[in-house]
């Protein structure tokens, strides 16, 4: 996935609502993502115990800025690429 089909999913919601957060799930538990990196290869999304959630504003602004770049997700096996996300509630799920 691109940062341009992330932000513009984000931009032009299909429900008329507002998303308060991106998270993904690790061990069956639901974690903020709470940093984005900028590697060679792509943005890298990442969550960091005892960091506060990243802001959404602060997405949006990274996405913007890095349009063409692909996402990955920092894992414990190490990064893998972000094919799509689902909603939950007022969240982004990757």
């Amino acid at each position: 996935m691109k940062a341009s089909e992330l932000l513009t999913a984000l931009t032009l919601p299909q429900k008329k609502q507002t998303y308060q957060g991106i998270a993904r799930f690790e061990e069956q538990k639901l974690l903020p993502i709470t940093q984005i990196r900028q590697e060679n290869r792509g943005l890298v999304f990442c969550s960091i115990t005892g960091q506060a959630p990243l802001a959404m504003k602060d997405l949006l602004t990274i996405l913007m800025t890095h349009r063409r770049l692909s996402l990955y997700l920092e894992t414990k096996n190490g990064t893998q690429p972000i094919y799509g996300f689902k909603e939950q509630g007022n969240q982004i799920i990757l």
